[in-house]
């Protein structure tokens, strides 16, 4: 029985993107865990909380692991020590309260929990800006720098 290549090639290509699908990404340098998402400087209290979530390999070292907000902004930081494992990558963000004139203040937490259920975190607060012009789409999450 013959196959007309082009029906071939599709599956030979459908078949290659679903094995690259489930193989999870690996931290050889910077790694990231970001998204592009609306955020508004006067959102209400109790406004859904946005997640993101990937499946990363780490060598064990010693990282630098940023929560950011268009990268130009660092919300915080710490130095960790990861042992080689596969990691569950998470980070959230959420307004958890007000700053004065009713600027939201946001709360960025991202945490990694190893298949040995080790587990680590970074939190941070911080506020958009002021003013209707901080209400916009930014790039938010985290990422981890080997030192």
């Amino acid at each position: 029985m013959r196959f007309p290549r082009k029906l071939l090639a599709t599956i030979v290509l459908a078949a290659t993107t679903a094995g690259f699908a489930a193989t999870p990404a690996f931290a050889a340098g910077s790694a990231y865990l970001s998204e592009n998402r609306y955020l508004a400087y006067d959102a209400a209290v109790g406004s859904p909380q946005y997640c993101i979530q990937r499946s990363i390999y780490l060598a064990s070292g010693n990282y630098s692991w940023r929560i950011f907000v268009d990268r130009i902004d660092e919300w915080g930081s710490r130095t960790i020590y990861l042992r080689a494992d596969t990691y569950i990558w998470t980070t959230c963000i959420q307004v958890i309260g007000k700053f004065s004139r009713e600027v939201a203040k946001y709360e960025e937490t991202t945490w990694v929990r190893g298949s040995a259920k080790n587990e680590a975190s970074v939190t941070a607060t911080n506020y958009l800006g002021s003013t209707d012009s901080a209400s916009r789409v930014y790039n938010w999450g985290s990422e981890l720098l080997p030192l």
